[in-house]
């Protein structure tokens, strides 16, 4: 390690920080339903406001990759990354602690992780941010700012948005894999809106 000056180190930990939150966001978009499933299920909320709040996560995640590999200065990243991660890692100590769940779903289903591997993960991640800046961190630029209000408002319409919108055709339904002695869980993969998530009695 000795040959690798502290510069070039500093930009192959940016290109790395780049990838994960890049990475993060392809393996959540490949099971989206699943991860949007996941928020709903956990928080007991509405499906659509499931949607909104995974788009906003997948918004976020997506400036900062794209961000850390095409700003010069990233200061104002490194703060915004390291608040994210506390966040993360404060999300994933309740899951362990109140055995809310097994899975974290940082890499949706492509990569199954658990709370606490996720929790390693992060830390990992925040040693990694205190290397690059070791002085006062900074928030978002104005430019930045409203540059991710764009992509996360292009995320909710894009992503929430029925493909069949002017369609008037009955989606095609398909059953997941979850199941209980008495129930199957019944998800429609391409019209929520339509038939929501619900449960049917089902006697094996």
């Amino acid at each position: 390690m000795a040959f690798i000056k502290k510069e070039n180190l500093q930009i192959i930990f940016k290109y790395l920080f780049a990838f994960i939150f890049l990475f993060s966001v392809y393996t959540k978009l490949i099971s989206y339903e699943d991860f949007n499933s996941f928020l709903e299920n956990l928080f007991q909320i509405p499906w659509r406001l499931a949607l909104i709040v995974a788009n906003i996560l997948l918004a976020i995640e997506f400036f900062l990759g794209v961000s850390f590999v095409i700003e010069k200065n990233i200061d104002s990243l490194i703060g915004v990354s390291l608040f994210l991660l506390i966040v993360f890692t404060i999300f994933n100590a309740l899951l362990f602690i109140f055995d809310l769940s097994s899975e974290c779903y940082c890499f949706g289903n492509f990569w199954s992780m658990s709370p606490i591997e996720s929790i390693i993960k992060n830390c990992i991640m925040i040693c990694g941010l205190f290397y690059l800046k070791k002085t006062n961190f900074s928030f978002l630029r104005v430019k930045q700012f409203f540059v991710l209000v764009i992509i996360i408002l292009i995320f909710n319409f894009s992503l929430t948005t029925p493909a069949n919108l002017f369609s008037y055709a009955i989606p095609e339904i398909s059953y997941s894999k979850i199941r209980d002695r008495k129930s199957i869980l019944l998800i429609d993969a391409r019209d929520k809106k339509a038939y929501a998530l619900r449960h049917i009695q089902y006697t094996i």
